[in-house]
């Protein structure tokens, strides 16, 4: 019925048929793998476009502008440059002072709140 031929044939087949099927599973694997990553990344490109758009819309002028009047604030001048070595004079270091809350925190009562 079946020659020693056959079954030589039939083992050879089924040794090339296993990694055959391995490799196909692992593309799958593999493509099903790069599809979520590009759906990742175009939603993340998204995500950049919108904070793109949105950080153009913050940093207009006209809304700056309108911002600091509201505020008070004033365009900077030249006298208020100045370098590190000059730095004490304009803004001196008050040291040997205690912190002004010298009390630690105190605990809350467990219960106090339900």
């Amino acid at each position: 019925m079946f020659s020693q031929k056959h079954v030589i044939m039939g083992f050879v087949l089924l040794i090339c048929i296993v990694p055959l099927y391995w490799a196909k599973t692992k593309a799958d694997s593999m493509r099903e793998n790069m599809q979520t990553l590009s759906k990742e990344v175009a939603d993340e490109q998204k995500k950049v476009s919108e904070l793109e758009a949105e950080y153009a819309y913050l940093n207009r002028f006209d809304r700056l502008e309108a911002a600091a009047n509201k505020l008070g604030l004033q365009p900077i001048n030249g006298a208020q440059i100045t370098n590190l070595s000059q730095l004490e004079k304009v803004a001196p270091l008050k040291t040997n002072q205690a912190p002004e809350n010298t009390n630690p925190p105190q605990p809350q009562q467990q219960g106090a709140g339900l």
